[in-house]
């Protein structure tokens, strides 16, 4: 018989205790280097951490006050109501390009940001997750508060708005006017090791370069006199008269119809949080001493490459999609299709789009995205097409990774390795998907995706490196589309239209630190 050797305790039995004293924590407030002025769609944001701090790179956070441009009212009266363009959902959104800079050279770099963020939000992200975003981070757009400025007697009265409804130019409703954050990151803002000194790694710049306003979507259109409605039988889902809140100020009649504005959005008073650790003297002399002593601090990231393919036909995918990738370990890569026109500013991607005009910025429940989750409506996207991921047409798709062929999937198989990838198939831990995958009908029309998993699924306490080595060759990576033409039923993917399709790639890069600031990049 075997020697076992003796018995382990499993770890959640064994009796664990750490003790570190003389420690101070505190915020520190991060102003970009173009101050708090006004930054618009397109531009880019610059910030640098700070200097010899320990830092936490899990409560980086990022503050603004986000408004868009109106895009106008159709008729005459209706006082300063407007039709709104939206932030899209998720506030992390925003961010077209991010790149993470250490002593002048660009160690991280991420484009589509916002479409590789909400594609791996959605495969993610379940109802808990979205409750706690809902605070700041716009996780549910169709469903927003703000605070009247109208009449005296409602002055200060916090009012619901729901359903992309029209707003009002007096409290900032017209323009989605309201204070973000974002606060969850992608790549080396959420690394192996999240408590960080900045002084072994020098100076490390991030730049944020923001998306264009085609992200944005459009409300409802202000095309109906709401104050001529004000006869009493005017009221809302709650049987409150939609004009009474919020009121308009006295004076305020605009007589006149408005072209819209052209579409652009504004971030001002932008600042970035951090938590800085002033930790014991002996820390700073044991780091430096192992440093100097030849010790290499690995600091382990998730990075991400995304290639876009030639165009196909919107309504019938069928093709051959090629990327190649060279890294110390590929985790996985997955492909999809952005829908067709997907920089033109629409409504937001439901099933019912947008509370009308009548109804006033209060808007019906029933037009926001929770409603027809309840009621089981077929679209529930909740998004602007920009970043929608769309899979009409597809019958199954295959796999050659290298020399290695995998066999053909249907939908279902695809959606359930993508379960199996993310670790969410058993009803077990803090995971989920974005509960408006409803059907594989909503996973094939906007969260469509088919990945190939070459990793081991991670460990909750450990970062696990378990991806396919591809560093001495590039790897040449297929994508097979198989498909079958279908005809057009609404505008979401139009007849005689082409889509882009996309390979997204997953691996795990490592900042190999040693003394004297000698820092090594290795994919």
């Amino acid at each position: 018989m075997a020697d076992v050797g003796p018995m382990e305790l499993p770890t959640r039995m064994q009796f664990r205790f750490r003790e570190i004293n003389k420690i101070l924590k505190q915020t520190v407030y991060l102003v970009p280097n173009n101050g708090q002025s006004t930054v618009n769609a397109g531009d880019t944001i610059i910030v640098e951490l700070p200097h010899n701090s320990v830092v936490d790179f899990t409560t980086f956070i990022m503050d603004y006050t986000g408004a868009t441009t109106d895009a106008g009212k159709t008729i005459d009266g209706a006082h300063t109501y407007r039709q709104t363009r939206f932030f899209p959902r998720n506030s992390a959104s925003i961010i077209e390009q991010l790149d993470v800079e250490i002593n002048g050279q660009t160690r991280f770099t991420l484009n589509n940001y916002g479409f590789v963020y909400n594609t791996l939000f959605d495969l993610t992200a379940a109802q808990d997750s979205l409750n706690r975003r809902k605070v700041g981070e716009n996780a549910d757009p169709s469903s927003k508060y703000f605070v009247n400025e109208g009449a005296a007697a409602v002055v200060g009265t916090l009012t619901e708005r729901r359903g992309y409804s029209v707003g009002n130019t007096v409290d900032g409703s017209a323009y989605d006017k309201d204070n973000y954050v974002i606060r969850s990151w992608l790549g080396l803002l959420n690394p192996s090791t999240s408590i960080l000194d900045t002084n072994i790694l020098g100076s490390v710049v991030i730049k944020i370069r923001l998306a264009p306003a085609s992200c944005l979507m459009i409300g409802a259109e202000c095309d109906e006199d709401i104050d001529a409605l004000d006869d009493g039988a005017a009221t809302n889902d709650h049987g409150v008269d939609v004009v009474a809140v919020p009121a308009d100020p006295p004076g305020a009649e605009v007589a006149a119809a408005f072209a819209a504005t052209t579409a652009n959005y504004s971030l001002s008073n932008v600042k970035f949080t951090i938590v800085r650790y002033d930790l014991p003297s002996e820390f700073y002399m044991t780091e430096a001493s192992r440093l100097a002593s030849g010790a290499v601090f690995k600091l382990w990231f998730p990075n991400y490459s995304v290639q876009s393919c030639p165009s196909v036909t919107s309504l019938n995918k069928q093709g051959v999609n090629r990327t190649s990738i060279s890294c110390r370990s590929l985790d996985w890569v997955m492909g999809t299709f952005r829908l067709p026109n997907y920089t033109t500013i629409a409504a937001p991607l439901n099933s019912l789009w947008q509370s009308p005009a009548r109804f006033g910025p209060v808007g019906q429940s029933k037009f926001t995205w929770e409603a027809q989750v309840r009621a089981g409506l077929r679209r529930l996207f909740n998004n602007s097409r920009y970043f929608a991921r769309n899979g009409t047409s597809i019958t199954n798709c295959s796999w050659r990774i290298g020399m290695s062929e995998y066999p053909a999937r249907n939908l279902q198989q695809q959606f359930d390795a993508l379960l199996q990838h993310f670790n969410i198939q058993n009803d077990q831990g803090s995971g989920g998907m974005y509960p408006g995958i409803q059907s594989l009908h909503h996973f094939r029309e906007t969260f469509y995706a088919d990945i190939i998993s070459l990793n081991c699924n991670q460990s909750e306490t450990d970062f696990v490196i378990s991806g396919l080595n591809t560093q001495e060759t590039p790897l040449q990576i297929t994508w097979n589309v198989n498909a079958a033409a279908v005809a057009a039923v609404d505008s979401l993917v139009p007849a005689a239209t082409d889509c882009t399709p996309y390979l997204i790639s997953g691996y795990t890069s490592c900042l190999e630190i040693r003394g004297g600031r000698q820092i090594t990049l290795i994919n």
